[in-house]
């Protein structure tokens, strides 16, 4: 009966202890999501496994930026269908060279449909050969194509472009010099309904309906459509094909009516347009050609050159682009600058920042994978082009980080000052409120993008127990525009007093009580025995 009494009171012990660790060590951890969603990630192509993000919705408003000359060696290329994409894909002036595509689909291209925004990209020593519609760049078109060159040659059975075989975008500073056959045929894009400025063709067209630029014209709802500033020298070639006219121009095939044309020339070997008025086009022999003076309507500031070596006009394919960051509605971009130079030129960039935006401020300009000496005047930019074919942009910029606090249920967390902004390298002082039935509420880390943890997160325990400070330094060199900033703080459990009294009173009386009623029992059964 002894060893029944030691056994019950160790067993009223080890729950009280127990009980009283479990009300002085339980602590809680909050969260707060502050600040604003950044800009998504540019997207890098840097091998052909790359080409894949152009296709997926996943990434269908993303920056793609090609890293290096891409060289297939002959490889079959499969067209990329880009859409549904709005995003804009970068060649940075590189190559994609040396493919071969051989189709049966309705689109045939390096992309077969496309509704990004294409800049600043060569191809070069490519075939294709397709059953429908075909286009180096794209069978169908309905982004922006701009500084996009083109060497190759093309075979389709219906429509075909030397750059696009269906254009509804628009094109700027394009060039094609290769071979194009087709039923309809053009130089630079087979059917037109979109509009042209600042490109040509040279070489060879064969088909039934041709153009030396483009191979037809048309309106699509109405539409103000236009071919301007652009001149097709090249070698045209008709094929008897039956039922239906022959129509051979050199600029154009077929102009349908209210398609507007402006400054535009092509050789004198067949009319301008074969079909539709004349207006805004010109015949130039080839010695006409070699006369600076018969294309001074064009922009030689931006766009065009004159090679005083071969007397003949040249393209400015040397492009400045600017990796844009996206701020809500507004962009940071380069501005006072030409958009294309020649060689040995010196470009002189600015940078506007928009003043919806004033926390934002350009630190530093630099000239990406290229060896370029950027001079800084007083925020105004300088580079000598030298022989780069493309030259992308980026800055360093700093910004203020944009702080909102708001803690759910309780767990009240919020700034020392009412204050929106701050300044990198500027502390944010956080106070963290007393919770009812909670003390020493502890700043556990301060993350960015929930991967980031701030090292230099520091406590100021000199104040009471209510109300700490906390610090945290936010360094601008490290983190991207509008970034999400995560503040994890803990809180002890209070010890509720009053349970400890009840416990360490009433556990030793009720074992007390328990060993006198089991001691009353026995001495009643001694008694009847």
């Amino acid at each position: 009966m002894k060893k029944k009494k030691i056994f019950i009171s160790v067993l009223l012990t080890i729950v009280f202890i127990v009980t009283l660790l479990f009300y002085s060590s339980y602590t809680i951890t909050s969260k707060a999501n502050t600040g604003e969603q950044k800009y998504a990630d540019t997207v890098y192509i840097e091998s052909i496994d790359d080409f894949k993000f152009l296709s997926d919705s996943r990434y269908f408003d993303k920056m793609f930026l090609l890293r290096c000359d891409i060289d297939l060696s002959g490889k079959e290329w499969e067209p990329i269908d880009a859409y549904n994409m709005s995003g804009t894909f970068d060649g940075c002036g590189h190559t994609i060279k040396n493919f071969v595509i051989k189709s049966t689909s309705n689109y045939t291209g390096l992309f077969s449909r496309n509704s990004l925004n294409i800049k600043n990209l060569f191809i070069s020593d490519v075939y294709v050969s397709c059953e429908i519609d075909g286009g180096i760049l794209a069978g169908l078109n309905s982004g922006s194509v701009s500084n996009v060159h083109i060497s190759g040659d093309l075979k389709a059975e219906n429509n075909a472009g030397g750059l696009i075989a269906e254009n509804y975008g628009e094109v700027d500073n394009c060039s094609f010099e290769g071979e194009v056959y087709g039923r309809t045929a053009g130089g630079l894009i087979a059917h037109n309904y979109g509009s042209v400025s600042n490109s040509f063709s040279k070489g060879r067209v064969t088909g039934h309906v041709i153009g030396g630029l483009i191979g037809s014209c048309g309106l699509v709802n109405n539409a103000i459509l236009s071919v301007k500033d652009s001149f097709a020298f090249n070698d045209l070639i008709q094929v008897e094909i039956s039922n239906g006219a022959k129509r051979a121009g050199g600029l154009i095939g077929v102009r349908e009516q209210g398609v507007l044309v402006e400054n535009c020339f092509a050789g004198n070997d067949f009319p301008c347009i074969a079909y539709g008025d004349f207006n805004g086009a010109k015949e130039l022999d080839e010695q006409a050609r070699s006369v600076k003076s018969n294309f001074s309507v064009y922009d030689f500031e931006n766009y065009w050159d004159w090679d005083e070596t071969l007397n003949e006009l040249i393209q400015r394919t040397i492009a400045v682009s600017s990796n844009m960051f996206k701020v809500e509605d507004n962009n940071i971009y380069v501005t006072s600058a030409k958009a294309y130079y020649k060689n040995d030129e010196t470009a002189i960039l600015k940078l506007n920042v928009s003043e919806s935006r004033p926390e934002i401020g350009i630190d530093d300009l630099q000239v990406c994978e290229n060896d370029a000496d950027v001079q800084n005047n007083g925020g105004e930019y300088s580079l000598n082009i030298g022989n780069l074919k493309n030259i992308l942009v980026e800055f360093k910029f700093t910004y203020l980080i944009r702080v909102e606090i708001n803690l759910t249920n309780s767990h009240q967390l919020s700034l020392e000052k009412d204050k929106q902004f701050y300044a990198p390298g500027e502390d944010i002082i956080f106070i963290v409120k007393e919770i009812k039935g909670y003390k020493n509420p502890m700043l556990q880390a301060v993350y960015i993008d929930e991967s980031v943890k701030f090292t230099n997160v520091t406590t100021d325990k000199d104040r009471e127990i209510k109300i700490q400070k906390f610090k945290a330094e936010i360094y601008s060199e490290t983190y991207a525009l509008n970034d999400i900033l995560y503040v994890s703080v803990s809180y002890e459990k209070v010890n509720n007093l009053w349970w400890i009294l009840l416990l360490s009173i009433g556990l030793p009386m009720l074992t007390a009580i328990v060993i006198i009623i089991i001691t009353i029992k026995q001495r009643k059964s001694l008694k009847h025995k």
